[in-house]
């Protein structure tokens, strides 16, 4: 149901309502179970899959290489869409894409296209990395919610289930852990990290062996409203790999995009009188 959260690199190497029962169970003294708070997740995951509207917003990207690598680093500004296509089946699916528009100041059409990182997939499907839909990939567990702070964010932690291979089902296709924070007014994931000790930033083969390092994505999201209605979007993501052996010892490639100014994608049409389309 959901899409599959991605992260490409580029080069040689592998591209990379529930507000009002979390007032009641404020009022009434009891915090909520984990449970509790996924299910919420889960009918907010559920309005976002059906209700998000397609959008475009203003996206600015940095992506480096380190050791320095100049002529590869890129500040990179794009138009960003987010379109709701249909799919054979009667459901619909979150496609991303972007224009770019500069980049390092300059026509795109003056750069070459293999930025050091790219990462595509946090508005398809970073929300329902923590949700029940997944959780026969991941154990989660809460932090104990202080009654004292009613305001203050649940905190979820996960890490993946022992498994051999991990489902096509999964979202994340390799052993990590990491951590959600919920804002308990809106049920609303507010931050996302994710942890990858051990991944594979190149493939083997036969002759090559599989190229490792560590990978940290980090999302905050931030809430934007449509028509009077509100979807929290990410608003930063940063993603950072750092290889570990071999030639590439502590290379790192970085990745920091921010996206504001988010609109609804509208496509208007009108009939045209006689004169009108003799004029056109």
């Amino acid at each position: 149901m959901h899409s599959v959260l991605k992260a490409c690199f580029a080069s040689a190497f592998l591209i990379l309502p529930l507000a009002l029962l979390a007032r009641r169970g404020v009022a009434q003294g009891t915090p909520p179970t984990l449970d509790d708070v996924l299910q919420r997740l889960e009918a907010n995951l559920r309005r976002y899959d059906k209700s998000l509207p397609s959008l475009f917003c203003d996206e600015t990207v940095n992506s480096k290489l380190e050791p320095a690598f100049p002529r590869q680093d890129a500040a990179i500004e794009s138009v960003f869409r987010l379109k709701r296509t249909a799919n054979g089946d009667g459901t619909s699916s979150l496609v991303e894409s972007r224009d770019v528009i500069r980049v390092n100041g300059k026509d795109p059409a003056d750069h070459r296209a293999d930025f050091p990182v790219q990462f595509d997939g946090a508005f398809e499907g970073s929300f329902a990395v923590v949700s029940l839909d997944q959780s026969h990939c991941f154990e989660y567990r809460m932090k104990r919610v202080d009654k004292r702070h009613p305001t203050e964010p649940y905190v979820i932690r996960f890490s993946s289930l022992p498994m051999p291979s991990h489902p096509s089902s999964c979202l994340l296709n390799e052993k990590s852990d990491g951590l959600a924070l919920i804002d308990p007014a809106t049920s609303e994931i507010t931050h996302l990290e994710i942890n990858t000790s051990h991944h594979v930033i190149r493939p083997g083969n036969e002759y090559v062996t599989p190229y490792r390092g560590k990978r940290t994505i980090t999302i905050d999201y931030s809430p934007v409203s449509f028509d009077r209605t509100s979807f929290w979007l990410p608003s930063v993501i940063n993603l950072k790999v750092i290889g570990g052996e071999g030639t590439f010892n502590q290379t790192t490639w970085s990745f920091h995009s921010e996206y504001r100014n988010c609109h609804q994608l509208q496509v208007r049409s009108r009939i045209l009188t006689e004169q009108e389309a003799a004029e056109h």
